[in-house]
């Protein structure tokens, strides 16, 4: 199972790869704000953790990805802007790319669309984000959770029936607790 601490690793080094990228932030989106406060070296790759979704044998991770560069803010003619736009839109398509093929323990899911930006921040850095959906293996056997028993609202615990082959009751179990079966032969 693949856990958002791993995921920060791995865009991390994703971006360290990249020769286009200087920067990587991971968490919320107002927390570019406080990277950009910081010494910071454009072209930067910001993730933000947008959702997870628990189904029956695996977890899907939403990420929004974005990518940006820093642009003059007397540029009337947008001609810098169009020139980050088409960088950071290839950058961008290069992690989708990297995301898609580089491992066989999470997959990509579906298309991925990408939004330019403009001008955000107080920066007012240019780019492209998008939004991407990121599967992997979810452990659900439920003998791995960390606890000793559970306690149902109410207050009861779960326990366990034990019966012989006619169905009558031998013996009741609460969570936690034990009983030991002796075979008889003959």
């Amino acid at each position: 199972m693949i856990t958002i601490n791993n995921y920060k690793t791995l865009f991390g080094n994703i971006q360290a790869a990249h020769e286009q990228l200087n920067s990587y932030g991971f968490g919320e989106a107002w927390e570019i704000e406080t990277l950009m406060n910081q010494e910071i070296t454009y072209p930067c790759l910001f993730v933000v953790p947008v959702a997870s979704t628990t189904m029956d044998q695996v977890q899907q991770r939403t990420f929004r990805l974005l990518v940006f560069d820093l642009v003059k803010r007397d540029d009337v003619n947008n001609s810098q802007c169009t020139e980050v736009w088409s960088d950071t839109e290839q950058v961008l398509n290069d992690l989708i790319k990297i995301l898609r093929e580089e491992s066989d323990s999470y997959d990509l899911i579906g298309d991925v669309v990408l939004e330019p930006f403009k001008e955000e921040f107080t920066d007012w850095v240019t780019g492209y984000k998008a939004d991407v959906i990121i599967e992997s293996e979810l452990n659900t056997n439920y003998c791995d959770i960390p606890a000793t028993s559970f306690v149902l609202p109410g207050g009861s615990t779960t326990s366990v029936i034990i019966e012989d082959q006619n169905g009558a009751t031998l013996e009741t179990v609460q969570g936690g607790g034990s009983y030991r079966v002796t075979g008889l032969t003959g």
